[in-house]
């Protein structure tokens, strides 16, 4: 059995707990700043001194972006001290992935980023060769980030903060392999998921069990938020996704368990599922902390979170209004690293509000979006015969476009839709097919190394598709009947095509609620 000893949480409250030592926690409450490593102070000195190097032409506006160096998954976005903070797999040093860190950045309407000091780095010897991804927590008035600490095994680690600014790692890990169950991988063990249920604290990680070669998500359970933490069960399973259920999340929508992962290396032989070797997806139910196992709602199944080619590690906060609302690394691995000469990789989609309707989630852009539309244009409907049409009047880089797409004028064939980031050479689209009944998302000729065509099979709504089309520098966000599906891409085309236009190819088409309105940060 494991010896208990009295010692004192990071709030000056005795507590009972096991083995684990806690001695960093007993800090006293008056004391809300903690010294920082050298390796975050050598982190952020590079950041200060190489930020004025990079070109930052090609990054987004309203966007969340790096300041220099790589991002990937999006970690620990949480409502922390009047602000939202979010963090992200960072690599300040160079434009490739490298030694992780997180990076940090807040803000007070998911639109308007305020840069912050590195919050993690690999400054410990179980975290030697980096702070991959994790989750954050706010209990009492004090933020806990939980992350993966990784050395030549992966094991879960944890840090603190009183002013969400600066970071106390505890002397030890939080989980470690000792706590696995035999046969369960300390290779793929990571993501830990921190949240509270019931007056218990809890951990989701993606794992795998060697034995059956299951990709699973297992939970461990505390009565304290550092632990200790004892292995409670395997909450969800599959050996048909592909490879690990990576950055496990879990967000309660009305009365519904949310779960969420990022299975690798999936693939699916048909068209318009799992396109990405590295998907999203969600699971409906509810998750009982009393069996330890997620309870899938019956005739439903797994979902994509989004159709398009640049989505992966979801995360979630809920906010004090009750708002849902997710963030995603705009990207994938398979992608061409454009901007790497720039000195800066990566970004953020726009953060989106959840809604659960009949058992599947609409996700819409967060409604603080609409405090920065300016100069809205309008067009009548316009019926078009194989032909393009340019929109003069729509030409923009950073704006939202709406349109309606008479899919019953179209007939049984043919495609139409709308060119964005259009030059003499340049284009992507974003249109309806109507032989297939996919809208598509067609970057081949959007100019940069980016390539393909991505497809969400959708049904039209009294005859019409509607299309709500977010354009920043780099990225095309399009909202598929109000939500019921997205598709996200980087077009990285050269600045410079700006243009817009609508088409008919082998096939007569109409359109309606034709607006464009500017999106302008200052």
């Amino acid at each position: 059995m494991m010896k208990r000893r009295k010692v004192y949480n990071v709030l000056g409250t005795m507590v009972l707990v096991g083995a684990i030592s806690l001695t960093s926690c007993t800090t006293k409450p008056e004391e809300k700043t903690f010294a920082v490593s050298e390796a975050i102070t050598n982190a952020n000195n590079y950041i200060k001194d190489n930020i004025s190097s990079v070109n930052q032409e090609l990054k987004n506006t309203y966007h969340l972006n790096p300041p220099i160096g790589w991002v990937n998954d999006p970690n620990g976005f949480s409502e922390f001290q009047d602000k939202f903070h979010l963090y992200y797999q960072y690599n300040p040093y160079d434009a490739v992935w490298g030694p992780m860190h997180w990076g940090h950045q807040t803000t007070k309407d998911f639109i308007k980023w305020e840069l912050e000091d590195v919050a993690l780095a690999p400054d410990k010897e179980y975290d030697a060769s980096g702070c991959f991804s994790g989750t954050a927590l706010v209990e009492n008035g004090v933020q806990y980030l939980a992350y993966t600490a990784v050395t030549d095994v992966q094991n879960q680690g944890m840090a603190y903060s009183y002013d969400g600014k600066t970071y106390q790692k505890l002397d030890e890990l939080l989980l470690s392999g000792k706590d696995l169950p035999e046969g369960f991988s300390n290779a793929d063990f990571r993501d830990p998921k921190l949240f509270k249920r019931d007056g218990k604290f809890y951990i989701l990680t993606g794992n795998k069990d060697n034995k059956t070669g299951n990709k699973q998500i297992i939970m461990f359970q505390a009565e304290e938020v550092t632990g200790p933490y004892t292995y409670a069960g395997v909450v969800y399973s599959r050996n048909d996704l592909g490879g690990i259920l990576e950055c496990p999340d879990l967000i309660t929508i009305d009365t519904t368990d949310v779960l969420i992962a990022s299975p690798q290396s999936i693939g699916d032989e048909r068209e318009y599922v799992f396109q990405n070797a590295d998907s999203c997806i969600y699971v409906l139910g509810n998750l009982s902390v009393n069996s330890n196992k997620f309870y899938k709602t019956p005739n439903t199944d797994v979902e994509e979170f989004d159709k398009g080619f640049s989505f992966y590690a979801p995360q979630t906060v809920k906010t004090s209004d009750g708002r849902a609302i997710l963030t995603a690394w705009m990207r994938s691995w398979s992608e061409a690293n454009i901007t790497k000469e720039d000195g800066w990789c990566g970004g953020m989609v726009l953060p989106r509000e959840l809604t659960l309707k009949e058992n599947h989630i609409y996700q819409a852009p967060v409604r603080e979006i609409k405090n920065y539309f300016k100069n809205e244009v309008k067009e009548n409907a316009i019926r078009l015969e194989n032909e393009i049409k340019p929109l003069d009047s729509f030409t923009s880089r950073t704006s939202r476009i709406t349109m309606d797409i008479d899919v019953a004028s179209m007939g049984s064939s043919g495609k139409a839709g709308i060119e964005v980031f259009k030059g003499t050479k340049y284009y992507t689209r974003i249109g309806y097919d109507a032989s297939r009944g996919y809208v598509y998302f067609d970057r081949i000729h959007c100019g940069s190394l980016m390539d393909g065509v991505r497809y969400a099979k959708v049904d039209p709504i009294q005859g019409k598709i509607k299309l709500e089309i977010y354009l920043d520098n780099n990225s095309v966000e399009v909202f598929i009947n109000d939500g019921y599906y997205t598709m996200t891409g980087t077009t990285f085309t050269p600045l410079g095509n700006d243009g817009v236009a609508l088409y008919a190819e082998k096939c007569s088409a109409s359109f309606s609620n034709l607006t464009k309105t500017d999106i302008i940060v200052e």
